[in-house]
């Protein structure tokens, strides 16, 4: 099943819904049950700091959701409406966008899809794929992060996605993670995922997880 959705810079919850019309719980709930211990070693430094945690956290989410959209609509060329956003705003995206702009004129990409929402008949899940297309001739699934770095859960996230576009016969050969720095502190960087990896951290992770989230569900854990 496919939900087709417009592209907007501020992105609203998206409710998965399978054939039969019940709702399925999207991929990021579904990974939501791994412990995430580099996210409260991060949060305890930001305290430690004397930083006010929601207005930081909000500031790079805010230039982290536009960077997003930019590219977006980079790779689609399409332009971008910046009309909501602050001048200051901005200028903190075109730094990240310089990264993405170096990365880009090494590669050659068509037959873009983007913001391609999926539901897994099979194993009852949503996600989003952010980007589908021909990279150098070869038929890849990109997902892009803005953040400090990559870490494991987002190729899990990856993997998911992967299957969502295996159901659906979308012929993926690979897919590409790439981390687009916010800040000076933050760095570009970028991987690879051969259908093999992702394959596996669908069988062996996100499954599991899966059952995992029916299991809390069914004994009500909060």
């Amino acid at each position: 099943m496919t939900i087709e959705v417009k592209r907007k810079a501020h992105k609203q919850h998206t409710v998965y819904k399978a054939a039969d019309g019940k709702r399925v719980p999207g991929t990021t709930t579904i990974c939501g049950v791994l412990d995430k211990p580099a996210l409260l070693y991060w949060a305890n430094n930001i305290g430690l700091e004397g930083i006010k945690m929601r207005e930081y956290v909000d500031t790079l989410a805010g230039i982290g959701t536009l960077t997003h959209y930019r590219i977006e609509c980079e790779i689609l060329g399409e332009e971008a409406d910046l009309t909501e956003y602050s001048a200051a705003d901005i200028d903190m995206s075109d730094n990240s966008m310089l990264s993405y702009y170096e990365w880009y004129k090494g590669h050659h990409l068509s037959e873009v899809k983007s913001e391609i929402l999926l539901v897994s008949e099979r194993y009852r899940y949503g996600g989003q794929l952010d980007i589908v297309c021909d990279l150098d001739g070869v038929p890849t699934l990109i997902d892009i992060k803005t953040g400090k770095g990559l870490y494991p859960d987002h190729i899990l996230q990856q993997a998911a996605y992967w299957w969502l576009s295996e159901e659906h016969e979308m012929g993926i050969k690979q897919a590409f993670l790439l981390n687009i720095p916010r800040k000076e502190t933050e760095s570009f960087d970028m991987k690879l995922l051969p259908v093999d990896t992702l394959r596996q951290y669908f069988n062996e992770i996100f499954l599991p997880c899966r059952q995992i989230y029916e299991a809390k569900k069914a004994v009500g854990w909060r």
